[in-house]
């Protein structure tokens, strides 16, 4: 059994991890953005773009539901 201090330290990594993959995914759609082409849009890139803003939507409701619990 941890300790309430390890607890704490652990979600507080658990916070910092999940803060980095949002930065990460938003540098990803920055990036594929930047790569769009103006007209013919590729099926892969699209589905590239649908699949990194799902993730982000998924990441950024977990933050919203980590910082609801903390109250």
């Amino acid at each position: 059994m941890g300790t309430f201090i390890e607890g704490r330290v652990e979600a507080l990594a658990d916070k910092s991890n999940l803060d980095e993959e949002i930065a990460e995914v938003e540098r990803q759609l920055e990036d594929l953005r930047k790569r769009l082409p103006a007209h013919s849009l590729k099926v892969s890139m699209a589905v590239e773009l649908d699949e990194l803003e799902e993730r982000l939507s998924e990441l950024l409701g977990e933050k919203r539901r980590r910082e609801k619990a903390e109250g």
